[in-house]
């Protein structure tokens, strides 16, 4: 019973990770649409651009016109900042379950998995 859990979990982890990538990338795909449609002559430039400043690292080889420039600042900023909240998320989540599967252990009269701490009840009922 506790494998099929720990498998449900894994499953949920990776659906969630798998959904924030193609969130991102839809993220990325529409700020290349504004590119396409206001700065950039191709989809090929848009996106590279656009991929490039979401996840910080810039690019050198395109750049938007001068009334525009400040577009990829501001989308290197909402890139991070929609980065750490989908990774606060997932952190969220593994501990939620990761604390739903000791109380559980606890509640059964097993142990907690390897790795995890016990609570303080645990270790004044020990000594």
């Amino acid at each position: 019973m506790q494998q099929i859990g720990a498998l449900h979990s894994a499953a949920l982890i990776v659906r969630f990770t798998a959904a924030v990538v193609v969130l991102h990338a839809m993220e990325i795909l529409l700020w290349a649409c504004f590119y396409r449609w206001r700065c950039l002559p191709s989809w090929d430039s848009a996106i590279y651009f656009s991929a490039s400043s979401y996840s910080t690292l810039g690019c050198s080889d395109v750049s938007l016109p001068s009334n525009w420039r400040t577009l990829g600042p501001l989308e290197s900023i909402i890139g991070v900042l929609m980065c750490g909240i989908s990774v606060s998320l997932l952190f969220a989540i593994v501990t939620r379950l990761t604390s739903r599967d000791v109380t559980a252990a606890q509640l059964a009269g097993g142990t907690p998995h390897a790795g995890t701490l016990p609570s303080k009840d645990t270790l004044q009922t020990q000594r």
